[in-house]
């Protein structure tokens, strides 16, 4: 099953929500609802709650949504493609399909996201203000300003110099600038996890004063921030060491072929097994190339037809095979 499911596509990038999403709306509208709105406006009637907690709730996703989208928009200056965005448990999330290709459009593409919720939030202010000023119902001017406090909030958040959150970007690029794109990865990587650390640190703190729903949201999205940045800093560092590499050097050489009479069950006991390969040149019988086989094609099969299936039988066909030359990087 999908986790996610597809709302469409804003500015030709496809849009996704992730099922999470609905446990956390559900959640911010019971709050909003049922404690923070009736403390800011306490003489308002019940159902004026739910509908000012439902109508906040999506104009604070739609706030997240905007925020990547600035993104990916002034991504989409520098040619760097936005796959898509998706809204799931700790926020929004935008997928780019390359790197920024300097340290320059890192850092405005990083800085867009964290300014256009600071507009929301003064937008936002604004609006609660005329709201006020007109002497509109009290639960209006409360939302809005609520929903400035929160984009507020969610700019100050994401410039934490905490690799891969849009103010770790921002400490990247300006080591980027100072030394190579590789090294300050690294170096971010390492400062994002210290304050990620802070972040589930301060969690178990918060979560044994009391406010256990704080606490494990803290720390929940400090074990996001290291996880992920270390996950993205080893990603650049095995993208650059295939970068200087070719597949000549990668390759091997003289790889261990089939035969495409071989039957499924030999292959894997007599070459999987045997020589640890993921993949086989298949043969006919003149020495031929009639094809490629892999664990692809031999999970394909199952084991009760393993001993009368043969390699030839599954393998992609010589012509299927995607082809590069030998100073091909590791990278492409």
């Amino acid at each position: 099953m999908n986790p996610s499911f597809r709302l469409g596509r804003l500015a030709g990038i496809p849009i996704a929500v992730n099922w999470s999403v609905v446990i956390i709306a559900a959640l911010l509208c019971w709050t909003l609802a049922g404690v923070v709105l009736p403390e800011l406006s306490p003489d308002s009637p019940t159902a004026g709650y739910w509908v000012a907690g439902v109508l906040a709730s999506g104009a604070f996703f739609a706030s997240l949504l905007l925020h990547e989208l600035s993104h990916a928009l002034v991504a989409r200056r520098y040619g760097v493609t936005a796959e898509s965005i998706t809204l799931w448990l700790l926020g929004g999330v935008s997928q780019f399909g390359e790197e920024a290709p300097t340290a320059e459009a890192e850092f405005r593409i990083s800085l867009a996201g964290p300014l256009a919720s600071i507009g929301l939030a003064a937008g936002f202010g604004l609006l609660g203000a005329f709201a006020s000023a007109v002497s509109l119902p009290e639960l209006v001017p409360d939302s809005l300003v609520w929903l400035s406090f929160i984009n507020l909030l969610l700019a100050l958040f994401n410039l934490l110099p905490a690799y891969p959150l849009d103010g770790g970007r921002v400490f990247r690029s300006y080591m980027w600038m100072r030394t190579d794109r590789v090294k300050a990865t690294e170096i971010a990587a390492q400062l994002g996890s210290v304050m990620a650390w802070m972040l589930i640190g301060i969690g178990v703190v918060v979560a044994f004063g009391g406010f256990i729903v704080s606490g494990v949201w803290l720390m929940l999205l400090g074990w996001f921030i290291d996880a992920m940045g270390r996950a993205e800093a080893k990603t650049v560092v095995q993208m650059d060491v295939l970068g200087s590499t070719t597949v000549g050097e990668l390759m091997t050489a003289k790889p261990v072929t089939v035969e495409s009479d071989c039957s499924v069950g030999e292959l894997i006991h007599e070459y999987v097994l045997g020589t640890h390969h993921s993949a086989f040149p298949v043969i006919d019988d003149e020495g031929e190339l009639v094809g490629l086989v892999g664990l692809e094609q031999i999970r394909e099969v199952s084991s009760a037809k393993r001993d009368e299936t043969t390699v030839g039988d599954i393998a992609m066909r010589a012509g299927e095979v995607p082809l590069m030359t030998r100073d091909t990087t590791g990278s492409e």
